[in-house]
């Protein structure tokens, strides 16, 4: 099998991806989250002796770009996306209902609407994540425009990224990742899934809000479809049609 480095994405089936990736490659997998901190859990493998890292034949987590330059080459660099109206109301039932972290408590006691935790609350996670994760800029201030930061995450995807996989696609996507780095199963499941409020629950100014606040997502997860097509149609698994 390939090495795999799995660019994780939240809120985008990852941690279904993910429970592919274990079955697959067992102890020669490490996951960054060390702990529940991805953070923590990059630095201990940065530190790892070469020979150390080099015996992982996959890597997962929640990476950073500068990240990769510590991961043994050859690599084949694989990432997931979802629709951000999607992606944002399961982060936000994922806070409200699953993490056990100080910041949901501190909205769940304020009562915070899905509206209001996507135009002014705290999780920067909810704003452009996707492009702000690609480009490395999502806990660090940033001078560059958005129009750039878009560039860069699209340049990223095409130029680095060898598989662009869809939630919305996801069976789909784990056979072609089979097919891709030679794989020998392919575990279809649903890990850590969200429960709360459906984007068809929502009144059309909320997914209004939200849109408005992920124009660069929009824009990269558009551009995201047509890769994801191309690369499907190349490993000879038939076109994906595009969902409304």
């Amino acid at each position: 099998m390939k090495r795999v480095v799995f660019f994780h994405i939240p809120k985008t089936a990852g941690s279904s991806f993910n429970r592919m990736l274990r079955e697959n490659y067992g102890e020669a997998l490490y996951s960054c989250d060390l702990n529940g901190s991805h953070h923590a859990g990059r630095e201990r493998f940065q530190a790892m002796p070469e020979e150390e890292r080099f015996r992982f034949r996959c890597i997962t987590g929640h990476l950073v770009p500068e990240f990769l330059a510590h991961v043994p080459r050859p690599y084949t660099l694989l990432t997931f996306l979802r629709h951000p109206v999607s992606r944002v109301v399961s982060l936000y039932n994922y806070f409200m209902t699953v993490d056990q972290s100080p910041l949901r408590d501190s909205l769940r006691a304020s009562g915070v609407g899905l509206r209001d935790y996507v135009t002014s609350g705290p999780e920067d996670e909810a704003r452009n994540g996707m492009v702000r994760r690609l480009t490395g800029t999502l806990y660090r201030p940033t001078s560059l425009s958005g129009e750039e930061l878009l560039r860069q995450a699209k340049d990223a995807l095409r130029k680095y990224f060898r598989f662009v996989g869809l939630q919305e696609n996801f069976d789909a996507s784990c056979r072609a990742v089979q097919k891709l780095c030679g794989l020998t199963k392919v575990v279809s499941c649903t890990v850590n899934p969200s429960r709360g409020r459906k984007p068809s629950d929502l009144k059309p100014a909320t997914v209004q809000a939200i849109r408005r606040a992920n124009v660069l997502d929009m824009e990269l997860y558009l551009y995201g479809l047509k890769l994801h097509g191309r690369h499907m149609h190349a490993l000879g698994l038939g076109e994906f049609a595009i969902p409304a």
